[in-house]
Formats: C-alpha cells, structure tokens, sequence
C-alpha cells in the first residue's frame, strides 16, 4: 500500500514547517543551524507558548495522516520537553537550539510513513491527549506569569520604600 497524494502533501508540510522552525537559518562562522522557534523562544514565556502553538501543527499533521498513537505520543512529548525547558531563562534558550523537536518529530513521521503500517484509528484519545497536555502546559504558563507578576509587586514595593 503506498501513500495518497494527500498523505504526500502531509509529509511534505511537515518537512517544510519543521525545517522553518528548526533550521531555517545558520549562525555565521559556525555550521549550527537555528529556526524561527529558536528566534522566538528568546521571549520569555510568550515565545515558548508560541513556539509550542506553531509545533502543534506538526502533530495535527500526523493525526491527519494518520499515524499510529505511538508515533503521535511521541511527538507530543517532544513538543512537550521542548516547551517545558524552554521556559527556563537562558538555559531554554540553549535547548531549542539543539533539540530541535519539529525536526525529531518529522524524522519520526517520516519514518512511519516509509515503515507504512496500517494504523489504528486511535486519533480520538491521541486528541485528547495532546489537548490535555496543552492545557497543563498553559497552566504552568499561567502559575509562572502570576509567580512573576507576585516578584514584580515585592520588588516595585520594595524599590517604592527605599
């Protein structure tokens, strides 16, 4: 069984979104290649959201492909991984640059569809799953914004005392 024309335009979205977010550009004198995940993920907290809203079209892709739950729940974590230590100052920064999960995830895509098993329709729980997983994400989103609102309040109280 070979892949629809659908499917093709499927993978090839993935190849082309991911290697934009991940490796649309090199940094000069060095063979390091960063993408606009990288870029915006310099915002704190606002980029990593972004970045993670951008990354979820990549695994809608492979909902819409279909590809196995498995396949699916691993990209999600990379998303995932990428997200939540992207949200460290400085140190996150670093780790988009190198972990790159769109690319990881078109890798893993990519090798589905050449492997090209028949899936399970398990799309239902891997949606719910990704949701779920999106609104723990935005929670922890929600918890450091107001702990950092709370830090700003003391310091501007503090600095108005002085």
């Amino acid at each position: 069984m070979s892949l629809s024309a659908r499917q093709l335009r499927l993978l090839n979205f993935v190849r082309v979104i991911a290697n934009i977010l991940d490796e649309a550009f090199t940094i000069p004198g060095t063979k390091i290649k960063i993408g606009v995940d990288a870029i915006i993920g310099i915002i704190p907290a606002i980029g990593d959201v972004v970045g993670f809203m951008l990354s979820s079209s990549v695994i809608l892709a492979a909902v819409l492909l279909p590809a196995s739950p498995w396949t699916i729940a691993r990209m999600i974590l990379n998303v995932i991984i990428e997200t939540v230590i992207g949200l460290i100052p400085v140190v996150g920064d670093g780790f988009d640059i190198f972990w790159k999960a769109n690319m990881r995830n078109h890798r893993l895509l990519q090798s589905y569809a050449n492997i090209n098993t028949r899936p399970r329709d398990d799309r239902r729980a891997v949606l719910t799953l990704f949701f779920g997983t999106s609104l723990v994400i935005a929670t922890l989103l929600a918890i450091t914004l107001y702990a950092a609102s709370l830090l700003w309040s003391f310091l501007w109280q503090t600095a108005s005392n002085l």
